[in-house]
Formats: C-alpha cells, structure tokens, sequence
C-alpha cells in the first residue's frame, strides 16, 4: 500500500521499501510531478527537484493552481511564480476517458485542501523537503466540474463506437515462442484489497477495462516505434493464508518486452509516458515492481498487443502444456503442472 507523506516524515530520507511507488516512478520512469493516491484514500500532488538548493530557489514562490483542457484529459497545472514573467508549470493529465483516472481527478478537487509534497533527489535517495496545502474555491471547482462534462459529451459519441467494436480472441497458441520468453516488468497489485472494496467481479472488471484504455492509449501513442510495438501483458496470482485464517492474494501484471526506452518520458508534455505503468501505478492498490520473464513466474498472458491490434487470447491445456514445456524457472516445481488452470487466471476472456 501506499504510505501517506505527512508532518513525520518531513526532513527525512523516505524509506525505499515503504515508499518504493515514489522511487520507481522518480527513479525508474524519471517522473518529476505527478499525482499519488495513498492508503488513506487522500489524493495528493508530488514535485520533485534535482536537489535541495534547486527547492531553496523556488520556496519563496507564490502557487497558483488551475485546470486545462487537451483533447479527453483534464491538466491540473501547479504554477509557482517565482518570476512572475515566466511561470513554472507543473502539468498533471488525467484522462477522463479512463473511469479510474476521471474519479482520482473528481476526489483530488473535491478535498477541501489539496496537499503538494515538495520532494528532493540527494545521493540516490529520497528526500522529503517541505508540504503545503492549498484550499480550492467552490466557485473554481464548479467550473473544472463543467469542463470535465463538457469533455465527457464531446467525446460520447466516439467512446460509444469502440464499446461496440468487437474485441479480437484468438488462441494462444499462436504467440510466437520469442514473445513468450521475453524479460518484462510486473506490477504487484494488493487484490485482496481491490476484492474487498468491490467484490470478485468488478475487481477483475476495473482492471481489464484500466489495461483496455491504456492499450488503447499505446494504439494512439504520439510514438510511431510505440504503436507498431508489440509485447503480451500476463498476470500471476499467489494466494496466501495468514495465521488470522484470512486469505491474502497477490495479483501481478507484467508486461513482457517493457519496452522501456520506447516508453520514456517527456517532462514538458507528459505525452509519452507509459500507459500500462500509468495504469497501474495510479491504483491505490499498487504495491512494488518486478523485474524477470514472466513464463518463470507461473504466469499466464492474457492480452497480445501486436501493431496497433489488441488481442484476448484464449488459453487452453494445449497451452498450458507448451507454457509447461517451455518453463525454465528455479527450483523443481513446474508451476504449469499440476497447479492453477489456464482457465483459472484473473482477468481472463471477459
């Protein structure tokens, strides 16, 4: 879960175990300014700087926020005005074609107050420098509301035609034993938590359609390299019992090539980010990252993204077999033997 920054960890190093959301979007993906969703539910603004002197220069800054429109995102811009005649913008997207990020927007300008972390990067370390509320008025709020319904009309139309586009299934069998050996990188999501805030169903629902959109981002990446990309999106379940009787699942999402230096990002847009790591990153739920091929992991592909098409694919004992087969983890286990049923993995032919 993600640890809330509060008064107590002012002017200390943040614990990477405790705070490793922070340290791989800063570190991994090089975000600079983004949103973050804690534990508590409470919708924060994080900046971060080179280095403590680089903040010493911009704390004497008045702040100014306000929202933008882009095309189906909504910008929450931090401005600090240090020079008045040449403000810094902090830009902060949220697309409100995505029922995740619409509802992380809607919370984040409903609180009373929104709470800025002003970060600092010092010997690979992170450090928390200094925090800041600001309190929205009403008057402003109203209208952001208005914008973003202005947004959701404007683009009724066009969302209704790709619900009704009918997804591409194909067996998984036809993925080519390259793609399925591939390194990736997995997202450790608490599932039980997801589970219990809104049942089996809809969890694995909220996720699919969270993976759909950013897909569907991926097909309209301003990157050509990106959109003719193609990887495999799996995911891995562990189920655990504590010493309570109470069952614990760990639901882990890879993305297998990560195709991290396609998927770089540009601080001045904000444009060429990673949607799957956006995604999932985003959810309150999010735990840590995971380097390794995900066929040593157990885990089962569920999507292919190939050139601009985005396939379901169904998998079968044939399937599980080839995985068996092909399975060259550690230890004596074979995780494709014996054990869960392709048919039993999450998110699967929804």
């Amino acid at each position: 879960m993600k640890v809330p920054l509060s008064k107590q960890t002012v002017g200390c190093i943040l614990d990477e175990p405790r705070f490793s959301d922070l340290y791989f979007l800063i570190r991994e993906e090089g975000q600079l300014y983004f949103s973050r969703e804690d534990s508590l539910g409470k919708m924060d603004i994080i900046i971060v700087f080179d280095n403590i002197d680089d903040f010493t220069e911009s704390s004497g800054s008045n702040i100014l926020l306000e929202c933008k429109t882009y095309k189906d995102r909504m910008i929450f811009v931090v401005w600090t005005l240090t020079d008045p005649e040449n403000p810094l913008g902090f830009p902060i997207a949220f697309s409100m074609t995505d029922r995740v990020e619409r509802e992380q927007f809607r919370r984040l300008i409903e609180q009373e107050q929104v709470w800025i972390h002003y970060l600092a990067i010092e010997e690979e370390s992170l450090i928390h420098i200094f925090s800041e509320a600001y309190t929205l008025p009403q008057q402003e709020k109203e209208e952001w509301f208005q914008q973003v319904k202005a947004l959701m009309d404007h683009n009724s139309s066009e969302q209704s035609k790709d619900d009704q586009e009918e997804p591409l299934i194909r067996s998984a069998m036809g993925v080519s034993e390259k793609l399925l050996l591939q390194e990736g990188i997995g997202y450790a999501l608490d599932f039980t938590s997801l589970v219990n805030k809104y049942g089996v169903q809809q969890a694995e629902e909220r996720l699919l359609e969270s993976l759909l959109h950013a897909l569907s981002s991926i097909k309209n990446h301003p990157s050509s390299g990106v959109r003719e990309s193609t990887f495999l999106l799996w995911v891995e379940e562990k189920r655990e019992w504590g010493k309570d009787g109470k069952e614990a699942r760990l639901l882990t999402v890879y993305m297998s090539p990560p195709l991290t230096e396609l998927l770089a990002v540009v601080h001045d847009q904000q444009m060429e980010e990673n949607p799957i790591s956006t995604a999932l990153l985003s959810m309150p739920e999010f735990l840590v990252t995971v380097q390794g091929r995900p066929i040593e992991e157990g885990a089962f592909p569920i999507m292919e993204y190939n050139r601009g098409e985005v396939i379901h694919l169904e998998l079968d004992e044939e399937f599980q077999e080839r995985l068996s087969k092909l399975y060259d983890g550690p230890g004596e286990k074979n995780p494709y033997i014996g054990g869960k049923k392709s048919g039993e993995a999450e998110t699967n032919n929804h």
